[in-house]
């Protein structure tokens, strides 16, 4: 019973970080200027911020 609040409390804790970090990369794109259209600056985050999340709903669904 305390293994599965730990992880409940595990994968909320990892979901807020992941919208807590995205929504500090949608702040700062606003103020920045934008970037240039051959620049691949974003992918690399893009695809690390998916695996994360898909990870944690994986962990979610399966521990939860």
């Amino acid at each position: 019973m305390a293994a599965t609040l730990r992880l409940r409390l595990v994968a909320a804790a990892a979901a807020a970080a992941v919208v807590a970090s995205s929504m500090v990369g949608i702040a700062s794109a606003a103020d920045g200027p934008a970037p240039a259209p051959t620049s691949g600056a974003n992918s690399a985050t893009a695809t690390a911020f998916a695996a994360v999340s898909f990870a944690v709903a994986a962990v979610g669904y399966l521990f939860c």
